[in-house]
């Protein structure tokens, strides 16, 4: 019988990946064997920035051990991406001579060991068989069973190591497609006025030599929709470029408070994952032309959670009744002071309502057509007084942007339905 020195090598290679996973497993596999169990309770959170200056949150436990020594420990993996808050109640082994050294049980602390063994044991389950029974060994079990499958599948120990390496390529090309689609850095304050516009295309000229415009869809994996509309798409980029507790304020047409399809499911989204607490609605054109309306929304990240982070908005309408110019009558910070007032930046959560200042619970919103922002309840002067209605100049532009929504409405449901 000729021996198979490379599959037996491979083996060898495959056996020390085993020794080390099992060598990562020591500690937690004597706690479960000789430790004891006790339910510890979250306290608080360790924070710290890795390489890429991202915030990693393990939580602090507290318990008792059976002596009655109370114990603090803290975990070894991060709790980003989960729905863990202080208070929660987490299952905890510790070695009653070393109480200090116990450890959580959850997956976490073993994703790297559980990803190894899903690769390794069954490649050192199929190398094994090959190398003892494959036909061209002359080495068969009593039934020719495992001979004949491996026989037919062409399962030869000299492609065993392509069958190891493609799952792991396939996992790599998989982590990095997901690694380059997040922001390299994150920040805890994003302030942003994106630019204005319904939709990104390009310029490009057709095969007749005419000139077309070709739409563009950004579709990226920490996105919750994909879709062409530029400001609902940088409103999910500022939220991927926040730290964990991160900030932000954004200023967004009024489409990205209202807009069905892709604009709900950001909303809805948004809602859930984030904080958003104070929406201020702007005069009608201040920003780059009459008739575009604006408005600033301001949001919190968070971790992630079973229940929506999102309890109340606060709205601020800065628009019904007021008129700014970007020429003649601008918009100055002693106009937006009766606002900051309102918001209580010392302690946003002591606000009280005013005429302008109303509140809005997560219930009331979520139940809303289209779960819609687009919130007003003072009454309009200027729709009762003919006598001091807009400049037809501004009326026409509002007409016109109202069209195109609607048109554009239009044109994305019958693409939906062709």
């Amino acid at each position: 019988m000729q021996m198979n020195w490379l599959g037996w090598l491979l083996s060898a290679i495959v056996l020390l990946l085993l020794f080390g996973m099992g060598a990562m497993l020591v500690k937690p596999a004597k706690l479960l064997i000789i430790g004891k169990k006790a339910k510890g309770i979250v306290i608080g959170f360790d924070k710290k920035e890795n390489k890429q200056k991202d915030t990693m949150v393990a939580p602090i436990v507290q318990f008792k051990t059976a002596e009655g020594e109370l114990i603090t420990m803290k975990s070894s993996a991060s709790t980003n991406g989960t729905s863990i808050k202080i208070g929660d109640i987490l299952t905890v082994f510790y070695n009653p001579s070393q109480p200090s050294n116990a450890q959580l049980i959850q997956w976490r602390e073993f994703i790297g060991s559980g990803i190894l063994a899903l690769f390794v044991i069954p490649t050192l389950c199929l190398w094994i068989s090959g190398m003892l029974i494959a036909p061209s060994l002359k080495i068969g079990d009593p039934f020719n069973i495992l001979s004949s499958i491996i026989y037919n599948c062409n399962l030869s120990p000299w492609r065993f190591p392509i069958y190891f390496m493609l799952p792991l390529v396939i996992f790599s090309c998989a982590v990095g497609t997901y690694a380059i689609s997040q922001p390299s850095e994150h920040f805890d304050y994003v302030l942003a006025n994106p630019p204005f516009g319904k939709k990104s295309s390009t310029t490009v000229t057709n095969e007749d030599g005419e000139l077309e415009k070709d739409t563009l869809t950004y579709q990226r994996q920490d996105f919750w929709a994909t879709t062409s509309n530029k400001q609902l798409n940088f409103v999910q980029h500022i939220r991927s470029l926040l730290k964990i507790d991160g900030m932000a304020a954004v200023v967004v047409p009024d489409n990205v408070l209202f807009e069905g399809g892709a604009g709900e499911t950001v909303r809805k989204r948004l809602l859930e994952t984030c904080d958003l607490h104070t929406i201020l609605r702007l005069p009608t054109g201040i920003f780059y032309a009459q008739g575009v309306k604006a408005n600033v929304i301001f949001f919190d990240n968070k971790p992630a959670s079973k229940t929506a982070w999102t309890k109340d908005i606060w709205i601020y309408d800065y628009r019904t009744n007021i008129k700014h110019t970007l020429k003649t009558n601008t918009l100055q910070l002693a106009d937006l002071q009766d606002f900051v007032d309102c918001y209580n930046p010392s302690n946003r959560h002591k606000r009280s309502e005013t005429e302008r200042f109303k509140k809005y619970s997560y219930k009331e919103i979520i139940t809303r057509d289209k779960t819609s922002l687009d919130i007003f309840w003072l009454k309009d002067d200027s729709l009762s007084d003919l006598d001091n209605l807009p400049h037809p100049d501004v009326l026409a532009k509002e007409i016109i942007a109202n069209l195109k929504t609607g048109l554009s409405g239009f044109e994305k449901m019958v693409k939906e339905l062709g």
